[in-house]
């Protein structure tokens, strides 16, 4: 029951949301022919961060003889959009390893493998779990030194951290959420469209909207509060290199690129892939990310040194 090859660290035996994907290449169809499945060897799941708040995370071990740089965390989306980009993430952790660099993906608490059911979830304790992945990553590459990338929400997230005894020095922000509240009202906007689509329903659902899910996850009044409360513009940035990677274009986005132009201490580098990830279409809530293009963009972009 295990994906992300290889075998589990400490006690733990089993798990449920990575089980699902057990055997499946990290590959994601799409019109590009050139993209191939990407080895899945060396890779080590394993459950951190204690007993009583254990965090599930997959360690990618860089290529046999490849060292590249600095270590490498990946913050995942939440919610739904953490089940669609999932395999993309997977992809994304194979393709910097076969380029000679650690890697560790991990899920926040209440998602994926993680402890928790959702209704402890709050943006604080989703950074205090990144904290905790940050400290596993250099304990188990041995450098204190690490490159974070985050996904959507996972951007955002990590943009705001502030870590003890590991140094972000480089900074990925793909697809982020500018501003949490407006993130929000779209996700509410997205869960009512759900309901009303003749589609999905034979019989229209718009009487099961509920203050506390969104899009069949669990969103809690202080999480929904914290969420409010987060955004990007007009904040420092002090890292080496910054890099905005976006498939949309947006006035909320054109801001963040003068925000971060403005505010990033080291270099700041903005690409625009021209590869549509469907954030806001109803028909694809369910949709596996295709982003092959954002995934070959980014591993470039690392595995040069940000120039």
């Amino acid at each position: 029951m295990l994906n992300d090859v290889g075998n589990f660290d400490g006690d733990h035996t089993a798990v449920t949301f990575e089980s699902a994907y057990a055997g499946r290449p990290a590959f994601v169809h799409s019109s590009d022919s050139a993209e191939q499945p990407v080895p899945q060897s060396g890779v080590r799941p394993f459950f951190f961060n204690g007993a009583q708040k254990p965090l599930f995370g997959a360690y990618y071990e860089p290529s046999a003889g490849q060292h590249a740089g600095l270590p490498v965390l990946i913050c995942p989306p939440t919610g739904h959009e953490y089940v669609r980009c999932y395999n993309t993430i997977r992809k994304l952790c194979g393709r910097l390893a076969q380029r000679g660099f650690a890697v560790l993906k991990f899920d926040y608490c209440g998602l994926g493998d993680s402890y928790g059911d959702g209704s402890e979830a709050t943006v604080i304790e989703f950074r205090e779990n990144i904290r905790a992945a940050a400290a596993e990553l250099a304990r188990r590459s041995g450098k204190s030194e690490i490159t974070l990338i985050g996904l959507r929400l996972g951007a955002t997230l990590a943009a705001g951290v502030r870590f003890e005894g590991v140094a972000a020095k480089n900074l990925v922000l793909w697809d982020p959420i500018v501003d949490g509240a407006a993130y929000l009202a779209d996700l509410r906007e997205l869960h009512q469209a759900c309901l009303v689509d003749s589609i999905r329903y034979r019989k229209l659902q718009p009487h099961r909207t509920t203050e506390n899910e969104l899009l069949g996850f669990r969103y809690p009044a202080a999480l929904q509060t914290s969420l409010s409360q987060l955004g990007l513009l007009n904040k420092p940035f002090p890292y080496n290199n910054c890099y905005l990677l976006s498939s949309v274009q947006s006035p909320a986005g054109d801001a963040l690129i003068q925000s971060l132009s403005r505010n990033t201490r080291g270099r700041f580098t903005h690409e625009f892939v021209e590869e549509s990830a469907g954030w806001d279409d109803v028909r694809q809530v369910e949709s596996a990310l295709a982003a092959n293009r954002a995934v070959s963009a980014i591993s470039t972009k690392i595995a040069g040194g940000f120039v």
